[in-house]
């Protein structure tokens, strides 16, 4: 279920339900469940950061493998 989630979606909710729990009027049953929720939540944000970062260091990888050489910048003799 969380997996299909966007970062965004997630993180909204997860804001949510921190503002829920923040009021403290509920009852410690629904508390405990909100919490739970909210790792879930967390945890989803978490992986999506961390894959967006493979992502990123991977394109930085590539870029720095195929970029032009900076002390050519593009020019001939």
């Amino acid at each position: 279920m969380n997996k299909q989630k966007t970062f965004e979606n997630s993180l909204q909710e997860l804001e949510q339900l921190v503002e829920k729990l923040e009021q403290g009027q509920l009852p410690l049953d629904e508390s405990l469940e909100l919490y739970k929720q909210g790792m879930l939540s967390a945890k989803h944000c978490q992986q999506l950061l961390d894959n967006a970062k493979l992502t990123l260091e991977k394109l930085g990888e590539e870029y720095a493998l195929t970029a032009p050489d900076a002390d050519n910048s593009g020019e001939q003799a």
